[in-house]
């Protein structure tokens, strides 16, 4: 195709100028959109939390720093006590407020690590300890306990 077959696709200047406008404006509101985003990225809209929450925990801690007649436990057991609180008052069996030291040792019990001699026990009627399983190649299998010994 020669030029001379072309049909005329020629824009005129106002329609060239005015595509770079549309394009400037549509690129200033995305740009506009991703800042606001980053600037409101820790601004939480209904918001459940008050500082009036806050008021009245730190009206209690303020209560029993001045009136409990004992020790007061120390920041962190208060603050963990307030947790399991909070989440007590949910009122369901399986939601269930775990201290840090408890959930790093139950994480260690998860992933598969665990301490023991590799056997499981339980008490007869008389009293003793019985064995009542012993897992393959655990201290208690290497040293040659087997079920039932007591």
């Amino acid at each position: 195709m020669t030029t001379s077959d072309k049909p005329n696709e020629s824009l005129s200047r106002t329609d060239i100028l005015r595509s770079i406008l549309v394009g400037a404006i549509g690129g200033l509101v995305l740009v506009g959109a991703f800042f606001a985003g980053y600037l409101l990225r820790d601004y939480q809209f209904n918001q459940s939390v008050t500082d009036t929450s806050f008021a009245l925990l730190n009206e209690v801690e303020g209560l029993i720093a001045t009136h409990y007649l004992y020790d007061v436990p120390d920041q962190d057991n208060l603050i963990h006590g307030a947790a399991g609180g909070l989440v007590g008052a949910l009122n369901e069996p399986y939601t269930y407020f775990v201290e840090p030291a408890t959930a790093e040792v139950d994480a260690g019990n998860l992933a598969g690590a665990f301490g023991g001699i590799g056997a499981e026990i339980a008490r007869n009627e008389s009293g003793e300890f019985v064995i009542l399983r012993v897992y393959r190649e655990n201290p208690a299998a290497i040293a040659g306990l087997q079920a039932d010994d007591v």
